[in-house]
C-alpha cells in the first residue's frame, strides 16, 4: 500500500459495512416494488467503475434483482478543473426499463450531472420508478445544480482524485485496490 501515491480513506472493511447497510435499506424499497408491480428490480452498473460497488451491493440484497449492464459518456475535465459530463448517452443492454422499477449504480457522483442525466434517459425509455445508488457523493458547494443519489456509501468534500474499488488514476490504472485511496498531488 505504501508504494502508491495515495492516501488511505475508506478502508476495506469500512466499505464492506456501508454497503451491507445500503443494502439493507435497498431492500425495503425492493420488497414495495415486488408487492406493488409483482416485478423485480432492474439493477443497471454504469460501466466500468460501477461494477465493484454493483457487485458487492445486489448479494446485500435479499429480494430477486434482474439486472443489466449499461454504458454510457465517460467523465471529461471541465475548466474548473472538475469532473464533467458531456453528451449524456445510455445504452442498456437487453432489457427494456418500460414500467420497471430501476436502480442505477455508480462509484462516484461528482457533480451529478452523468448520473442525473442517466436517471433521465431511463425515465424517457418509460421506467415506472428510477433511484440510484452510488459508493461515494463528492459534495461540491459551488455545483448549482448539485444531484443527490438515493443511496449513498460515503459523503466527501474536496476535489482529491481517488482510486481503488472501481475508481481509477485517470489512466485506467487501480481499480481493483479493495479499498479507496486519495490521490497525493
Amino acid at each position: 500500500m505504501n508504494n502508491f501515491p495515495y492516501k488511505l480513506l475508506y478502508a476495506r472493511e469500512q466499505i464492506s459495512a456501508r454497503v451491507r447497510e445500503m443494502g439493507k435499506e435497498i431492500d425495503k424499497w425492493c420488497k414495495d416494488v415486488q408487492n406493488e408491480t409483482k416485478k423485480d428490480v432492474l439493477a443497471v452498473p454504469l460501466l466500468q467503475g460501477g461494477i465493484f460497488i454493483f457487485a458487492d451491493l445486489i448479494r446485500e440484497i435479499d429480494s430477486s434483482i434482474e439486472f443489466a449492464m449499461a454504458a454510457t459518456t465517460a467523465y471529461q475535465i471541465g475548466d474548473n478543473g472538475l469532473p464533467s459530463a458531456r453528451n449524456v448517452e445510455v445504452s442498456i443492454d437487453d432489457v427494456s426499463p418500460k414500467d420497471r422499477s430501476v436502480l442505477i449504480i455508480d462509484d462516484i457522483c461528482d457533480s451529478g450531472r452523468t448520473l442525473k442525466a442517466v436517471c433521465s434517459a431511463v425515465r424517457e425509455k418509460g421506467a415506472r420508478d428510477v433511484r440510484s445508488a452510488v459508493l461515494i457523493k463528492r459534495n461540491i458547494p459551488e455545483v448549482a445544480d448539485n444531484f443527490t443519489p438515493d443511496y449513498i456509501g460515503f459523503h466527501h468534500a474536496g476535489t482529491e482524485w481517488f482510486v481503488g474499488y472501481g475508481l481509477d488514476d485517470d489512466a485506467n490504472r487501480y481499480r481493483n485496490l479493495p479499498y479507496v485511496g486519495m490521490v497525493r498531488p
